[in-house]
C-alpha cells in the first residue's frame, strides 16, 4: 500500500451507484473494486472511523487496506455502497483522510492518529 499523489478516486471518474458486484469478476487486478469489498473491522474514535476493508479483487498486500475517515460513521461509509480506498474530494461519498499498512502495526498506527488529533481537536 503505498500513496499515489496522482491517482484518482473513483468517485471523481464515476458517477454510477453500483452496489452489486459483477458476477464475472475475472482475475484479481492491482487495483480494488470500490464496489466488491468486504468489511473486516472497524472502530470509531471520537469523530474518526478506521475500517479494515478486504478488496477480493485487488492483490496488493492480500486486497487489505486499513483507512481513516474523518466526520462520519461507519454505518455511513457502508449506505454509500462502495467503498474507494483512494483520497478524493468528492463531497457524495465520505473518503479516507489517512491510509496505513495492513498490519498490526498499521492499525495502532491508525489509532494512534485518531486519539491524537482527537485529543488535539483537529
Amino acid at each position: 500500500m503505498g500513496l499515489s499523489v496522482g491517482s484518482k478516486s473513483s468517485y471523481d471518474r464515476c458517477e454510477c451507484a453500483c452496489k452489486v458486484p459483477s458476477l464475472i469478476t475475472g482475475p484479481p487486478t492491482g487495483n480494488p473494486n470500490p464496489a466488491h469489498y468486504e468489511i473486516i473491522a472497524s472502530e470509531q474514535i471520537g469523530k474518526f472511523t478506521i475500517v479494515v476493508v478486504h478488496y477480493p479483487d485487488c492483490t496488493n498486500y492480500e486486497g487489505r487496506k486499513i483507512l481513516v475517515f474523518e466526520n462520519t460513521t461507519l454505518a455511513r461509509i457502508q449506505a454509500q455502497g462502495s467503498i474507494d480506498p483512494h483520497f478524493s474530494e468528492n463531497t457524495k461519498y465520505a473518503s479516507p483522510i489517512a491510509r496505513f499498512e495492513p498490519t498490526k502495526r498499521g492499525v495502532l498506527m491508525a489509532k494512534k492518529l485518531c486519539a491524537l488529533l482527537e485529543a488535539e481537536n483537529v
